[in-house]
């Protein structure tokens, strides 16, 4: 799946702000629909939302996107993927955190809670899974396959401003 930077967001870029995340979802009379956070490149800053409402994306917009396999957007099991959790998931965004691209999982066998999962520009897994703040470490170990050495897994907040 192409993944377009709307011409809204590419001028906010442009002037300053950061791109942190995408996320998308597809509606069954509506289509797919984006939402951007960008945020100011400041200590304090927030997250804004700006949710685009078109599916009209210019060859322009497109380009200047992101691109994932889409086999992510299936509901299919972790090992599939070539990463190291049981239970299954599907991607719902992108977040640019300053040590990478991470994917955004719907982990499905937990609840549909949230995991970033950081990947290579290659759609392969990198060795870092972020899990949910509340989750505790036998919990964040339950869901590891046995084969998971070096992989490091931990809680942090789910936006993160990167620096550049």
């Amino acid at each position: 799946m192409r993944i377009p930077i709307a011409k809204e967001i590419q001028e906010k870029v442009n002037n300053g702000d950061v791109l942190v995340a995408i996320e998308w979802f597809k509606w069954t009379l509506f289509g797919l629909r984006f939402t951007y956070h960008t945020a100011a490149r400041t200590e304090w800053s927030c997250s804004n939302l700006h949710a685009i409402e078109r599916s009209d994306f210019s060859e322009e917009e497109y380009l200047a996107g992101y691109e994932i396999d889409d086999k992510f957007l299936r509901l299919t099991p972790f090992k599939a993927f070539g990463i190291p959790l049981k239970g299954q998931g599907y991607v719902f965004g992108l977040n640019f955190r300053s040590d990478g691209i991470y994917y955004d999982f719907i982990y499905e066998t937990e609840y549909l809670a949230h995991i970033q999962v950081k990947m290579t520009s290659k759609g392969e897994f990198d060795n870092k899974i972020i899990v949910p703040p509340t989750w505790d470490l036998a919990k964040r170990e339950k869901i590891l396959l046995s084969k998971a050495e070096g992989v490091k897994v931990e809680c942090t907040n789910i936006l993160e401003i990167p620096a550049s």
